[in-house]
């Protein structure tokens, strides 16, 4: 039942990615788009080739270790492009400046947690979520401080970083615990696929609306 339950989100996350990809080509073609909207279709074509690695090593291809050290190095990949699409949308100068600072920090302790990285702590996970969550605090905060002149819900970057926080806020905690539960309750280790999967999801659903909203914004 568990192989099911894990197969069944696996499925969905693999096909979300890959809605969220064709949605993200097909309306990001323009070329007034700003660039963090226009090139935003990169994050879930990195994000296929990852999961692309991992089936590799699901089946033997390559070494299990070998997807280990590349998905650790697509954190940076996955704090690098989100976090610059989130630090270009906000226009407050302080909290820009603030932004850019915290995103160097998270930086560094992501580069730390790759190379110190091992079963037991997974500082380079965290270190990455965790900026991101903050960065998308930043967004948040920017948005009471420069409130837009359109409806939130027709502007794409505000859809898009809702996505990025909800996943962040959901996965944190079960990535935490991972190594824990794994090692002492390993018959829970199935939910913990499934809240992380399902944040997932909802992060790339998130994309697909937000590229929905380009043409409308565009008209404002």
């Amino acid at each position: 039942m568990e192989k099911w339950i894990t197969f069944f989100f696996k499925c969905a996350y693999i096909i979300t990615i890959a809605i969220s990809l064709i949605v993200l080509v097909y309306k990001t073609r323009k070329k007034t788009l700003p660039i963090n909207l226009k090139f935003l279709y990169l994050y879930p074509l990195g994000s296929l080739i990852v999961f692309g690695i991992f089936l590799l090593g699901n089946f033997g291809v390559i070494e299990i270790t070998t997807y280990i050290k590349i998905n650790s190095l697509s954190l940076l990949y996955h704090l690098g492009f989100l976090g610059a699409f989130i630090i270009y949308e906000i226009k407050n100068i302080r909290l820009k400046k603030m932004s850019k600072i915290l995103f160097g920090i998270f930086n560094f302790f992501l580069f730390l947690g790759i190379y110190f990285r091992s079963s037991l702590w997974h500082l380079d996970v965290l270190a990455a979520n965790m900026g991101l969550f903050v960065l998308s605090t930043l967004y948040f905060i920017d948005i009471f401080v420069t409130v837009p002149e359109v409806k939130l819900s027709r502007i794409p970057a505000f859809w898009i970083v809702i996505g990025v926080f909800v996943n962040m806020v959901i996965s944190i905690p079960p990535l935490t615990l991972v190594t824990y539960i794994n090692l002492y309750f390993p018959e829970n280790f199935v939910f913990l696929v499934v809240i992380t999967l399902g944040s997932s999801i909802f992060m790339f659903l998130s994309f697909i609306k937000g590229a929905l909203c380009i043409k409308s914004h565009q008209k404002l």
